[in-house]
């Protein structure tokens, strides 16, 4: 398997070390961190027009918002661990 390392306008190839797999980046990570910003950004947004316009519904739907935001990163982290340690467990099956 060969890596592959852009510099400037010309593109390498470099052997990937023994056992270990290339950085691939998973576009549904992606999403869910996007969904996640986005979500805290607007609820800070909420918050900060419910401040201003002293509407504590508005700002309660804010804090909301940014909470939801924040879970859904707490959750895409606790299913990353999740894959580490499965891929752990799989590198030892194989080498036993």
């Amino acid at each position: 398997m060969r890596l592959l390392v852009c510099h400037g306008a010309k593109l390498q190839a470099f052997p990937a070390a023994p056992g270990r797999v290339p950085f691939r980046s998973d576009p549904t990570k992606e999403r869910v961190s996007t969904v996640s910003i986005l979500d805290k950004i607007t609820g800070r947004a909420k918050k900060a027009a419910g401040d201003v316009a002293g509407d504590p519904s508005l700002r309660s739907e804010g804090r909301k918002e940014e909470r939801k935001g924040e879970e859904k990163e707490k959750l895409a982290d606790a299913q990353e661990q999740v894959e580490d340690k499965a891929r752990d467990v799989a590198d030892l099956e194989r080498r036993t």
